[in-house]
């Protein structure tokens, strides 16, 4: 993915063993994390997913309390359509307004309109390679930080197998990438 090979090439700059005079090297793992750290806001196409079917939760406003807000999980489960690399998760929202006579639906999902919310791609540091066929499995833990936002903790796993990644992604600290139109 050009997107991933992005953020790993802004933290080669702390490979450096002599910038004028100092050894930046041992800062070098904690760029990575760092960048792959961000979550990565900004369309994109629908030809980049891996499978067809994405995963959802549901926020009832009428009885969801402050607490359950606090901290969530999200199950995962993907069926691979296509051999390829997983760089990460893209993610996005809808929001049903359910009236008395009317019910409307805003999606940010790739493939609906583009709105000023786009979507957003949550990076792992560390890919997995997957197949047609095979299933993906894992979570993603929300918890809320004291920056009025949320710290999230990715798992994904390959189902059958003891390959496996984990990213920790800050919402608060985004990174912007605008290079995608949206869906028509």
């Amino acid at each position: 993915s050009v997107l991933w090979n992005e953020q790993a090439a802004k933290a080669a700059f702390w490979r450096a063993k002599d910038f004028y005079g100092v050894d930046l090297s041992d800062l070098y793992d904690e760029a990575l994390d760092e960048y792959f750290g961000q979550a990565v806001v900004g369309y994109f196409a629908t030809e980049a997913q891996l499978a067809d079917a994405p995963c959802s939760k549901t926020f009832d406003f009428h009885t969801l309390t402050v607490k359950e807000l606090r901290a969530f999980d999200l199950p995962l489960q993907f069926d691979v359509t296509k051999t390829a690399v997983c760089h990460g998760l893209g993610c996005w929202f809808d929001a049903a307004f359910k009236g008395a006579t009317h019910h409307v639906t805003l999606s940010t999902a790739p493939t609906a309109p583009g709105t000023h919310w786009y979507q957003c791609r949550l990076l792992f540091r560390h890919p997995i390679a997957v197949n047609a066929s095979q299933r993906l499995v894992g979570s993603i833990r929300a918890t809320v930080n004291d920056r009025l936002s949320y710290d999230l903790t990715l798992r994904l796993a390959l189902h059958g197998t003891q390959i496996h990644t984990t990213q920790r992604v800050r919402l608060d600290d985004q990174m912007y990438h605008y290079l995608q139109t949206p869906a028509a």
